[in-house]
């Protein structure tokens, strides 16, 4: 069975010239063709959220939407990838111009996607000096910017300085509304797409990472549910606990088919209820590691404190483990929430009830800052709750590694995204002269920068 494909681009691509070449993609993978019209970000997500569901995975035009996405995609749950525009591909294209341009003058352009982080295609290293393009390495002050709108935006405006200064006869651009708004500016303009051989490579590689994808799904998922050692302070608790558990199978099995969650297997065994099932499906249970209806159903239908965890593995015996580990951070969190250890060892937790979720979402400021820097509402409740506790706004990757339940790797990289956008500053703590190894990083952590 063929895998099914979206393709967001520009209409560029619905050109004669490519009918061939989609036909013969067409062979590979079922494809569906969406044509944005606009560069605001806010639509091509949009338009990502909505198709994203009914396909196995998408692929983007440029890479410009396709990091965008990405930066905001924190646990994303489907493969996408973008055409890419080999080294192959530009030198083609310029010795293209050479040929059919016969006053093209390699100084006097400009190539708006040659950057530091992809060695200007390694331009430099072939010219001379005073024949060089204007590239952004003319520009220290944007060289080292990985936040490719921004990135874009101000390429756009050098260019038109360079246009009104006449220091520039074309520009070459992989953006095709910054391409479309040289044109009609009355400017000569040149959109660089990637060659039919490397589209059609970008697909086959997209179809590799469903495969992987596929296989990653089905990877086996075990939960294990036990109680609250909070609940066995009531003398008569162990007395009602076959009970209990025979309510909890049928809330269970209720809650999933509820959801349209199916091929799960459940078993009661002594104190505690485990669940078997796949990846693909825990999922779905999580609502992408979120957020889970099961546990609000316990909750709700129950009325008692259970820890849950979840793991998933390669192997039964690699998830039970995982899920154990899970259950217990769960324990430490004071019951009534999930979390899921995967084969990676990554932690996602505590998941809390759809309704404790609502409450959440529902603050103001946490809405803010959600809006202006790609960390889920959930992460963001966290660390600003984890200030309130301490009373303090210095914070460690250690310290978050603790409150949070999750890896210090996993720390550093929610941390990494608050110094990005100037939320955390860093401060060296001065190391302890009877202690060893290299002083801890300390983060200052303020959102008010960004209200």
């Amino acid at each position: 069975m063929k895998y099914k494909i979206a393709f967001l681009g520009p209409q560029e691509f619905w050109r004669d010239e490519y009918k061939d070449l989609f036909t013969e993609i067409e062979k590979i993978c079922d494809l569906d063709y969406i044509v944005y019209k606009t560069k605001n970000f806010d639509d091509i997500m949009d338009i990502y959220n909505k198709k994203n569901v009914y396909y196995d995975g998408i692929m983007f035009s440029g890479l410009i939407h396709y990091q965008m996405v990405k930066q905001l995609e924190e646990n994303k749950n489907k493969p996408f990838k973008h055409l890419n525009f080999t080294q192959r591909d530009f030198y083609r294209e310029l010795f293209k111009t050479y040929l059919n341009e016969k006053d093209f003058n390699f100084s006097r352009c400009f190539i708006d996607f040659l950057r530091k982080d992809n060695n200007y295609y390694d331009l430099y290293s072939m010219i001379s000096e005073n024949n060089t393009p204007y590239t952004l390495k003319n520009y220290p002050e944007i060289e080292n910017e990985t936040d490719l709108k921004k990135v874009y935006d101000f390429a756009y405006e050098k260019q038109l300085d360079l246009w009104e200064n006449k220091k520039i006869d074309i520009s070459f651009t992989r953006d095709y509304f910054i391409h479309e708004e040289l044109l009609n500016l009355g400017y000569k303009s040149k959109y660089l797409v990637p060659s039919k051989q490397s589209i059609l490579e970008s697909f086959n590689e997209l179809i590799k990472a469903i495969d992987l994808y596929k296989l990653d799904e089905n990877r086996v998922s075990t939960c294990i549910i036990t109680f609250n050692k909070s609940e066995f302070e009531d003398d008569d608790f162990i007395f009602k606990i076959e009970s209990i558990l025979s309510k909890m199978d049928e809330v269970i099995n209720e809650s999933f088919n509820k959801n349209g969650i199916y091929n799960i297997s459940i078993f009661k065994q002594n104190l505690k209820i485990e669940i078997q099932t796949t990846k693909e499906n825990l999922i779905k249970i999580t609502q992408n590691y979120t957020k889970s209806n099961l546990l609000t159903d316990l909750v709700s239908e129950l009325n008692y404190n259970f820890n849950i965890g979840w793991g998933i593995g390669n192997t039964n015996v690699h998830a039970t483990k995982n899920a154990i580990n899970a259950n217990k951070l769960s324990a430490k969190n004071g019951g009534n929430c999930m979390f899921v250890i995967d084969n990676l060892e990554n932690i996602f937790g505590p998941i809390l009830p759809v309704e404790n979720q609502g409450e959440i979402n529902q603050n103001p400021i946490v809405d803010k800052i959600s809006d202006k820097i790609p960390l889920s509402k959930m992460n963001i409740t966290k660390v600003i709750s984890i200030i309130e506790e301490r009373n303090s706004n210095k914070i460690s990757a250690e310290i978050l590694s603790e409150y949070m339940g999750i890896t210090i790797r996993s720390a550093n990289r929610i941390l990494s995204t608050l110094c990005k956008y100037n939320i955390a500053t860093m401060e060296e703590e001065k190391k302890e002269s009877n202690k060893r190894g290299r002083p801890k990083k300390i983060y200052i952590i303020d959102f008010a920068r960004v209200l």
